[in-house]
């Protein structure tokens, strides 16, 4: 009995200690997977953290760069308002230096704000017309038989206006010089499409390579004008004189001469083509027929 007694309790005391790392072992399994989380846990609050502490200062940064562009475009626009106010002061101006500086910083401004143009357009062809539909004094007779030409401010103007960049217009918007007296101008390669021109005083005037597409020219007075190599499609010349006035290379599609005074020689020294509309009294004519062909094929 005594040595069965024994050996129960050897047998209970090596189950006891096979059973002891057994136990602990889930405790200890335990401990490790919430101390596992708990650091998953703080690395994803902190990423969080950083994530939205960049968005805060990404949007703050935003706020500031759009502060500031607001505050530089009321800044540019400010000084542009400035720099208007200036040069039309000087438009006004007795001396023509200061009127020719006010013309040239209009330019500028056009070129640097596109949204000033239309209204800087309408401001310089007003000038022009309120400056030329007056006579202009005769030139003297012992220098020269060709008519004084406009005053230096005026043929600033003038370039100012028929060089500018057309794409900036108003819709609608042509130049108008109805009546002006810009003989003797020198408006080479000038934009005036479109352009209403109308009893004006064109004498002299020069429009080598000038754009007259589509422009009004009735009872214009275009007698000894250059208009070499320009472009009239479409122009009207509804009792326009253009005694004496070179045509040479000139584009007359569509052009409309019906009414024109105009001879043959400066229509075939140009070039006319079916859809021109000439005078009765040699539109028919055989050589006119053959340029009409020419103007076809070309």
């Amino acid at each position: 009995m005594a040595s069965r007694s024994r050996a129960d309790r050897l047998r209970r005391t090596a189950r006891r200690k096979g059973a002891g790392p057994a136990a602990s072992s889930p405790k200890g399994s335990g401990g490790l997977d919430w101390a596992r989380r708990i650091e998953l846990v703080s690395v994803l609050a902190a990423s969080v953290a950083a994530i939205v502490g960049l968005w805060y200062t990404n949007s703050q940064i935003r706020d500031e760069l759009a502060i500031n562009r607001d505050n530089l475009l009321t800044t540019q626009q400010g000084q542009i308002t400035d720099r208007y106010t200036a040069a039309i002061t000087n438009l006004g101006a007795q001396a023509v230096d200061v009127r020719l500086g006010g013309i040239y910083a209009l330019q500028r401004i056009m070129i640097d704000s596109p949204r000033d143009h239309p209204t800087i357009a309408n401001v310089l062809n007003a000038y022009i017309h309120n400056h030329t539909t007056t006579p202009l004094p005769p030139a003297e007779p012992d220098v020269s038989d060709e008519p004084a030409g406009p005053t230096a401010d005026v043929a600033a103007a003038l370039t100012v206006l028929t060089t500018r960049d057309t794409t900036h217009d108003a819709p609608g918007y042509i130049v108008g010089l109805r009546w002006a007296n810009l003989h003797g101008a020198v408006l080479t390669e000038a934009n005036l499409h479109n352009a209403s021109l109308n009893r004006a005083e064109l004498s002299f005037a020069n429009f080598v390579d000038a754009d007259l597409t589509d422009a009004e020219l009735y009872e214009a007075n275009l007698t000894n004008a250059y208009l070499n190599d320009s472009d009239l499609t479409g122009a009207l010349f509804l009792d326009a004189d253009l005694t004496g006035a070179w045509l040479t290379g000139a584009d007359l599609t569509d052009a409309d001469l019906t009414d024109a005074a105009v001879s043959m020689e400066q229509v075939l020294s140009a070039w006319p083509d079916s859809t021109t509309q000439l005078p009765e009294d040699f539109a028919n004519h055989p050589r006119i027929r053959e340029r009409i062909t020419e103007g076809n094929r070309r």
